[in-house]
């Protein structure tokens, strides 16, 4: 099978901390998603995202610098290995840069549509949520 990856960058008006927590505690993953979530906080530690249509396991914790974990969407084949996301958290004069790498895709249509996603389902409702934090 073909190991297809994109790296997506992008900016958030909060600092380190607060973009980390918003990814990584359940409250506040269903304040900006509307979805449950949950992010066990260690190594081998379990994810369940957008009330369990993603599961994986924590492969990275690094409070507020980096985040690492497997990737599984519910539809996928059984037999498809889960792919690999990992978060790197910059702080900038204006809050954080996130640099997301999202490897192991079963095929070019769902490499395209998780890049999609990712903006779409994260970055945009996660963007709002953290301006309305620092009013």
């Amino acid at each position: 099978m073909k190991s297809n990856s994109f790296t997506l960058s992008t900016s958030f008006p909060a600092d380190p901390d607060l973009v980390f927590a918003a990814l990584t505690n359940g409250r506040r993953i269903a304040a900006w998603s509307g979805q449950k979530g949950k992010v066990q906080p260690a190594i081998g530690g379990k994810i369940e995202l957008f009330d369990g249509w993603v599961t994986g396991v924590v492969l990275a914790y690094e409070s507020s610098k980096r985040l690492a974990f497997t990737w599984k969407p519910s539809e996928w084949p059984k037999e498809h290995q889960a792919s690999i996301v990992t978060c790197l958290f910059k702080p900038t004069k204006t809050g954080t840069k996130l640099t997301l790498k999202h490897s192991g895709f079963p095929n070019d249509g769902e490499m395209q549509s998780h890049k999609d996603g990712w903006s779409e389902f994260v970055f945009e409702p996660l963007s709002l949520y953290l301006k309305s934090k620092q009013q």
